[in-house]
């Protein structure tokens, strides 16, 4: 599959574990640059390290739990330039409006 996101930046929220982290390792595989997000900074750490196996510069972690407007605050100030965010958990809707202008 080729969906032209080489280089692109995707945020996925809830990556730590099941579809979202199915999610992040398809843009990965397509040479996405990845932020994973999730509220275990454990699991989180896990999944990071899983999914950056042979691509460790296209691999970023933010620990956090994105309900919070603080948390998407930093996210935002974190990850510079999104081209795509993939929202896997409800409730996101400040993320969303925190990444519109970017």
């Amino acid at each position: 599959m080729h969906l032209g996101l080489e280089d692109k930046v995707v945020f996925v929220a809830g990556a730590s574990r099941g579809i979202g982290k199915g999610i992040a390792s398809v843009f990965l595989d397509e040479g996405a640059r990845v932020t994973l997000t999730g509220r275990d900074r454990e699991v989180l750490a896990a999944a990071g390290a899983e999914l950056s196996e042979g691509r460790a510069d296209r691999v970023m972690t933010f620990a956090g739990d994105l309900t919070q407007a603080a948390v998407v605050e930093e996210a935002h100030r974190r990850v510079i330039r999104v081209n795509l965010s993939r929202e896997v958990s409800a409730g996101l809707a400040e993320l969303r409006q925190a990444l519109e202008g970017v």
